[in-house]
């Protein structure tokens, strides 16, 4: 008899990392969909000189970075809960 080797779990530990462009047009994307309890890691990178994105701010996490032209920065939280987290500039836009 054969046996069937039994489904692999879901990955529920490693880090969850996002790319986010700033543009003219703002953030891309505009917001993030987390896992609970595994850290997040979001590179910020601004593309353009005509936003008011030159810095981010995660009001769920007292998160505050300058975002300098053209200059990856990373930004790292851990999720308290499950969801869809935002940020915004420093306008609150």
């Amino acid at each position: 008899a054969q046996t069937t080797p039994a489904p692999k779990k879901p990955k529920t530990t490693g880090v969850q990392k996002f790319t986010v462009t700033v543009t003219e047009s703002g953030y891309q994307p505009a917001s993030l969909k987390v896992k609970a309890g595994r850290p997040v890691q979001v590179t910020f990178v601004r593309k353009s000189e005509k936003t008011c994105g030159t810095e981010v701010l995660l009001p769920d996490y007292k998160i505050q970075k300058d975002l300098p032209l053209n200059k990856p920065v990373l930004v790292t939280f851990m999720p308290k809960k499950a969801g869809t987290y935002g940020f915004t500039c420093g306008m609150k836009m």
